[in-house]
This record gives C-alpha cells, structure tokens and sequence, in this order.
C-alpha cells in the first residue's frame, strides 16, 4: 500500500494491489474493500488539539 503515492489512491485500486501482492489474502475485491472500511476507523484518528476536534 505504501508504494502507492500520496494517499489520494481510490480504496479498490489499493486493494488491487493488495490482491495482486497476496493472492487469496481476500475472497474477492468487496471482501478487500469491506474489511478496509471496517478497519480504517480503528487505526486511523484525529490527533487530540485539532481544532474543532470534540
């Protein structure tokens, strides 16, 4: 996923990669793109002192 750029890469094209790297790491490209929605959220956060945060 790193080697994809500046981030701006639409979910399924880096899931592609994903799939094209690790074959059969998902059972299919909505499988990739369901269990990247799901994780995101959980990984991925708002530093505390952004303004307008909470």
């Amino acid at each position: 996923m790193a080697r994809r750029g500046n981030g701006d890469e639409p979910i399924p094209d880096i899931c592609q990669d994903m799939l094209d790297e690790w074959p059969g790491s998902f059972a299919s490209m909505a499988a990739a793109v369901e269990a990247h929605s799901d994780m995101m959220p959980k990984v991925v956060g708002i530093h505390p002192r952004t303004i307008g945060y909470g």
